[in-house]
């Protein structure tokens, strides 16, 4: 197995770090062929359960806990959403207008848990340009307080914070301690595999338990790329468990020449497949300078292919940051044929 160096992306008090991580390429073959019931839902021969939405603008998930609700006129390519993490809230605007005018279907945000109480003015900053885009909120809150101390009483503040998005009727998937089987090597987060399931679980009982995000907000489990050894993730510890999971995402920043396959197969093979659950890319995109190895990969996980061989994917959001001299744009900063190449007809 070839190890390759790529980046993890922190952000702190509103900028991005790059952090470099090493990272295990594989090549794992096919994913099984899923095929459509037509009802949405999965069967015991592994059938795919993910679909679009009608007129309603709903989508059924994986764990049967209500509709994913993607919007129905935001941005998709070959049926798959396209979402962004903008560097800067007022950099939506550019992006749309590059691919065409069609809105992100995702909207991601990076906010810390740097104490009780929780401050979640990261978040809280971007509501009312979400609330106009129409997208998905997927705040990424980052426990940098020992995991220990994410207790039922900080997972309620979570809570609350995601009620404010609720309130103004923005769908909230809460992507929380994501990449946490990275970030507990590097000092970024602290603690074992054991306290980051009972800080997920604590986060998890909190949303079920407030009034307002009880059976709206959506938990996303997101770790680190592992190549192609996804069950060491569960021999690790590092799965909570598919009670409280409602979509499986991963976090891949490949090399060029690289195929959605290759990158994708043995994670949504696990747990997408293994676990019945929605698959996301939460966080991607290439750091490469070259602009074909941007549009390469781009094509990749926007592909009929894709969604062909993985019935469950749902979407992604690209990393739409220059930081540090690590340019990962495509729809902005010169860099606006990319995106506009190869997303702007939409389907």
């Amino acid at each position: 197995m070839r190890f390759l160096c790529s980046y993890s992306l922190l952000a702190i008090a509103g900028t991005v770090a790059a952090i470099p991580r090493i990272k295990e390429q594989t090549s794992d073959g096919p994913f099984p062929t899923l095929t459509s019931t037509g009802t949405g839902g999965f069967n015991p021969s592994g059938t795919a359960r993910v679909s679009f939405p009608s007129s309603s603008g709903s989508s059924t998930d994986g764990n049967d806990t209500g509709p994913l609700n993607i919007p129905g006129s935001c941005l998709k390519k070959n049926q798959i959403a396209v979402g962004w993490l903008p560097s800067a809230p007022e950099e939506l605007a550019q992006i749309t207008s590059t691919v065409g005018g069609a809105s992100a279907c995702f909207y991601g945000q990076y906010s810390q848990i740097k104490g009780n109480p929780y401050d979640d003015s990261q978040l809280t900053q971007v509501v009312d340009v979400v609330k106009k885009s129409g997208a998905i909120f997927i705040p990424s809150v980052m426990p940098t307080i020992p995991l220990s101390e994410v207790t039922a009483e900080v997972a309620s503040q979570v809570a609350t914070s995601m009620a404010k998005f609720v309130e103004q009727g923005i769908e909230v998937w809460l992507r929380f301690a994501h990449e946490m089987n990275w970030y507990v090597t590097d000092g970024t987060y602290h603690g074992s595999a054991g306290e980051f399931v009972t800080a997920w679980k604590n986060v998890a009982n909190a949303v079920q338990k407030n009034p307002v995000t009880a059976g709206k907000v959506k938990m996303i489990w997101s770790p680190n790329n592992v190549g192609g050894n996804s069950q060491k993730l569960i021999s690790d510890g590092w799965w909570p468990g598919p009670e409280t999971v409602d979509l499986v995402a991963i976090d891949i920043y490949p090399d060029p020449g690289t195929s959605f396959e290759d990158k994708f197969g043995d994670f949504y093979k696990t747990f997408s497949v293994g676990f019945e659950k929605p698959f996301v890319i939460a966080e991607t995109g290439s750091d490469k300078s070259d602009a074909t190895a941007k549009k390469e990969w781009l094509e990749q996980i926007s592909s009929a292919q894709a969604k062909s061989v993985a019935p469950n994917y749902v979407g992604f959001s690209w990393f739409e940051y220059n930081k540090d001299g690590t340019d990962f744009r495509v729809a902005t900063g010169g860099n606006e044929d990319i995106a506009r190449s190869v997303l702007a007809s939409g389907s």
